[in-house]
């Protein structure tokens, strides 16, 4: 489906709606590349493997966010897509796809928080609303 930004006090919050899970999880990947790098050069590509293991499907988002966002700063890159080959309750891995960014983020995440963060499922769609420390 989508997914919004959100005002906040003093981080920022994503509301992400979808069909199914794994959807949700894209989505959030989409909405978090767009925080970090509103239009991407689209030049040097770059793919990184993936692999999280977490107490349950909402840590689960949490951790694979953030593991997404260290592999940003570590790499200088923004990743917005992601093909999973495992996407189960508590685990998942992958492939993370993107770009190089040689100019610097538009703004920097510090990280992912757990605060208020819960998947629900709503009208018959999944959504979460996520909370970036920034």
């Amino acid at each position: 489906m989508a997914y919004q930004v959100l005002g906040h006090i003093a981080d920022l919050r994503l509301k992400v709606l979808a069909k199914n899970k794994e959807e949700l999880f894209k989505q959030a990947l989409k909405g978090m590349a767009e925080v970090l790098k509103e239009k991407l050069p689209e030049k040097e590509k770059i793919l990184k493997e993936i692999a999280v293991d977490s107490a349950d499907q909402t840590s689960l988002l949490v951790d694979f966010l953030n593991e997404v966002l260290y592999d940003a700063y570590a790499n200088k890159a923004v990743f917005q897509a992601v093909e999973f080959e495992v996407f189960e309750k508590n685990k998942l891995k992958g492939k993370i796809f993107g770009y190089k960014v040689k100019k610097g983020f538009d703004k920097d995440i510090k990280a992912v928080t757990y605060h208020g963060a819960e998947i629900k499922k709503t009208d018959g769609n999944f959504e979460v609303i996520l909370i970036f420390d920034i």
